[in-house]
Protein backbone atom coordinates (compact mmCIF):
# COMPACT_ATOMS: atom_id res chain seq x y z
CA UNK A 1 0.00 0.00 0.00
CA UNK A 2 1.05 3.38 -0.81
CA UNK A 3 1.87 5.93 1.69
CA UNK A 4 -0.79 7.86 0.07
CA UNK A 5 -2.80 5.10 0.34
CA UNK A 6 -2.10 4.59 3.75
CA UNK A 7 -3.24 8.09 4.58
CA UNK A 8 -6.66 7.78 2.45
CA UNK A 9 -7.69 4.89 5.16
CA UNK A 10 -6.65 7.12 8.06
CA UNK A 11 -8.79 9.83 6.78
CA UNK A 12 -11.87 7.56 6.37
CA UNK A 13 -11.51 6.25 9.57
CA UNK A 14 -10.78 9.86 11.52
CA UNK A 15 -14.58 10.94 9.17
CA UNK A 16 -16.01 7.35 11.20
CA UNK A 17 -14.48 8.78 14.12
CA UNK A 18 -15.58 12.26 13.61
CA UNK A 19 -19.54 11.30 13.19
CA UNK A 20 -19.24 9.10 15.83
CA UNK A 21 -18.15 11.90 18.16
CA UNK A 22 -21.07 13.88 17.27
CA UNK A 23 -23.47 11.52 17.98
CA UNK A 24 -24.39 10.52 14.29
CA UNK A 25 -22.15 7.16 14.27
CA UNK A 26 -19.65 6.63 11.17
CA UNK A 27 -22.24 7.80 7.99
CA UNK A 28 -22.43 5.78 5.09
CA UNK A 29 -22.70 7.35 1.89
CA UNK A 30 -23.61 6.15 -1.22
CA UNK A 31 -22.85 7.08 -4.58
CA UNK A 32 -25.16 5.35 -7.26
CA UNK A 33 -24.07 5.55 -11.02
CA UNK A 34 -26.63 4.91 -13.33
CA UNK A 35 -26.28 1.05 -14.91
CA UNK A 36 -24.66 0.30 -18.20
CA UNK A 37 -26.23 2.07 -21.20
CA UNK A 38 -28.01 0.00 -23.87
CA UNK A 39 -30.43 1.02 -26.53
CA UNK A 40 -30.13 3.36 -29.37
CA UNK A 41 -28.45 6.98 -28.64
CA UNK A 42 -31.76 8.64 -29.12
CA UNK A 43 -33.79 6.38 -26.35
CA UNK A 44 -31.13 5.01 -24.02
CA UNK A 45 -32.14 2.36 -21.47
CA UNK A 46 -29.84 2.01 -18.07
CA UNK A 47 -29.25 -1.08 -16.05
CA UNK A 48 -29.61 -0.71 -12.39
CA UNK A 49 -27.73 1.69 -10.27
CA UNK A 50 -24.39 0.48 -9.77
CA UNK A 51 -23.56 1.86 -6.06
CA UNK A 52 -20.32 2.89 -4.59
CA UNK A 53 -19.79 3.20 -0.16
CA UNK A 54 -17.70 6.58 1.02
CA UNK A 55 -17.70 7.48 4.77
CA UNK A 56 -18.89 10.66 5.01
CA UNK A 57 -19.63 14.21 7.43
CA UNK A 58 -22.06 16.29 6.46
CA UNK A 59 -21.46 20.13 6.44
CA UNK A 60 -22.57 23.25 5.34
CA UNK A 61 -21.30 25.96 3.45
CA UNK A 62 -19.81 29.36 4.83
CA UNK A 63 -21.61 32.80 3.36
CA UNK A 64 -17.77 33.13 1.90
CA UNK A 65 -17.94 30.02 0.11
CA UNK A 66 -21.35 31.04 -1.30
CA UNK A 67 -20.52 34.59 -2.56
CA UNK A 68 -21.22 35.70 -6.13
CA UNK A 69 -21.32 31.10 -6.54
CA UNK A 70 -24.68 29.17 -7.60
CA UNK A 71 -24.24 27.51 -4.34
CA UNK A 72 -27.71 27.92 -2.10
CA UNK A 73 -27.74 28.40 1.54
CA UNK A 74 -29.82 24.68 1.57
CA UNK A 75 -27.13 23.29 0.08
CA UNK A 76 -24.79 20.61 1.52
CA UNK A 77 -20.77 20.25 2.01
CA UNK A 78 -20.08 16.06 2.06
CA UNK A 79 -16.44 15.20 2.93
CA UNK A 80 -16.55 11.97 1.63
CA UNK A 81 -13.16 8.85 1.91
CA UNK A 82 -11.94 7.73 -0.51
CA UNK A 83 -14.02 4.59 -2.29
CA UNK A 84 -13.71 2.22 -5.21
CA UNK A 85 -14.54 4.79 -7.63
CA UNK A 86 -14.31 8.37 -8.29
CA UNK A 87 -17.27 10.41 -7.57
CA UNK A 88 -18.89 12.27 -10.61
CA UNK A 89 -21.30 15.09 -11.33
CA UNK A 90 -23.65 12.29 -12.71
CA UNK A 91 -23.84 10.49 -9.66
CA UNK A 92 -26.31 10.74 -6.73
CA UNK A 93 -25.38 10.20 -2.77
CA UNK A 94 -27.76 9.18 -0.60
CA UNK A 95 -26.93 9.83 3.18
CA UNK A 96 -29.36 8.69 5.95
CA UNK A 97 -32.08 8.13 3.34
CA UNK A 98 -31.82 11.23 1.23
CA UNK A 99 -31.14 11.52 -2.09
CA UNK A 100 -28.70 14.26 -3.01
CA UNK A 101 -27.51 15.49 -6.59
CA UNK A 102 -23.58 16.18 -6.82
CA UNK A 103 -23.25 19.76 -8.31
CA UNK A 104 -19.25 19.79 -7.35
CA UNK A 105 -16.65 18.17 -6.37
CA UNK A 106 -13.08 19.03 -5.31
CA UNK A 107 -10.35 16.52 -4.49
CA UNK A 108 -7.72 17.03 -2.16
CA UNK A 109 -4.85 15.81 -3.61
CA UNK A 110 -1.50 16.58 -2.62
CA UNK A 111 0.90 14.85 -4.52
CA UNK A 112 -1.04 14.05 -7.17
CA UNK A 113 -3.17 11.36 -5.01
CA UNK A 114 -6.49 11.86 -3.84
CA UNK A 115 -7.30 11.54 0.34
CA UNK A 116 -10.78 12.57 0.09
CA UNK A 117 -13.45 14.30 -1.26
CA UNK A 118 -15.43 17.50 -0.43
CA UNK A 119 -18.78 17.59 -2.16
CA UNK A 120 -21.53 20.05 -3.36
CA UNK A 121 -25.01 18.68 -2.88
CA UNK A 122 -28.66 19.40 -3.68
CA UNK A 123 -31.25 17.11 -1.58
Amino acid sequence: MSAGADIAAQIAAALGDAGAAVGDGPLLGVIKRKGTQTGPVYEPVFGPDVTHNFTVILGSFSERERADTAIKATDTKITASIGGVVPEVSDKIAINGVDYQIYGIDPLNPGGEALLYKIWARA
